[in-house]
């Protein structure tokens, strides 16, 4: 629902207003909840911090200009090609080992992303 809501709006709205709203919603939300167990990150941790926050709103903005730019539907499957990265850069980078299901769910994953992407240009080639 609420890519659908991105895609309305992206109409009327640029992509860095609703990129911006979308999470100051949800502030009131999480400050109450947090304010009781927040612990103070270190010098090191705020950098990650800035880092992730800043590479996050990049990806929201280029997200919703793709929601823009075509149907829900032909998008929003590729979301789940973000948990091959992540299983990938668990693997790389932590030395996380990859379970046969994991094995599976990625290989899943991809297939049926690749099958969605392909159905949806070939729909779109025969309009």
């Amino acid at each position: 629902m609420a890519y659908n809501i991105v895609r309305h709006i992206s109409k009327s709205e640029k992509p860095i207003v609703i990129v911006f709203y979308f999470p100051l919603v949800t502030l009131f939300v999480v400050v109450p909840i947090l304010s009781h167990i927040w612990i103070h990150p270190d010098s090191w941790q705020w950098l990650w911090l800035v880092f992730v926050g800043i590479t996050t709103h990049l990806a929201q903005i280029c997200m919703t200009k793709a929601y823009r730019l075509d149907d829900v539907s032909n998008i929003v499957h590729l979301n789940y090609v973000a948990i091959i990265f992540a299983a990938v850069i668990g693997y790389i980078v932590f030395n996380e080992s990859l379970s046969t299901m994991s094995l599976v769910g990625i290989a899943l994953v991809s297939v049926s992303s690749y099958l969605n992407s392909r159905y949806a240009s070939v729909k779109k080639f025969n309009k």
